[in-house]
C-alpha cells in the first residue's frame, strides 16, 4: 500500500511469530494479501506481501514475496488472493476466491 492507490486493498494481516519455515529476513515480519478489485481490470498489487519490522515494531519495508495471480500479457486474472493464514509448521496458506483454491506455500531449503 506503499504507493497510495485507493484502488489498493489489503485484507488480513498475519504476523508470522517464531517459527523457522522461512529464512531470517522473513520471521518476525507481517504477511498480507492485496489485491485490486476484480471488475476494475487489471488487480493493483495482487499478490501476498512481506513487511519486515523495525526493531520498534514500527513497519519498514514491504516487498512481494509471491505473485502470479495476474497475467499482464493476456490483462486477465489467473485468481484473487484474499486470506493469508500460516499452520503449525510455519508455511502459509492463501486463499484465492476466482480459483476456489487454496495454496499452500513452504520454504524447502536452498
Amino acid at each position: 500500500m506503499s504507493d497510495g492507490d485507493a484502488r489498493f486493498a489489503g485484507r488480513d494481516i498475519l504476523l508470522q511469530g517464531s517459527i523457522a519455515q522461512f529464512p531470517q529476513k522473513y520471521r518476525g515480519g507481517l504477511f498480507s494479501v492485496q489485491h485490486g478489485p476484480v471488475s476494475r481490470g487489471a488487480p493493483v498489487g495482487s499478490g501476498l506481501m512481506h513487511t519486515s519490522l523495525r526493531a520498534d515494531g514500527t513497519a519498514d519495508k514491504t516487498e512481494v514475496f509471491a505473485e502470479g495471480w495476474f497475467d499482464n500479457k493476456t490483462h486477465r486474472s489467473r485468481g484473487h488472493p484474499v486470506d493469508v493464514a500460516q499452520l503449525h509448521d510455519g508455511s502459509l496458506l492463501v486463499s484465492d476466491e476466482i480459483a476456489g483454491a487454496i495454496y499452500r506455500i513452504f520454504y524447502a531449503g536452498p
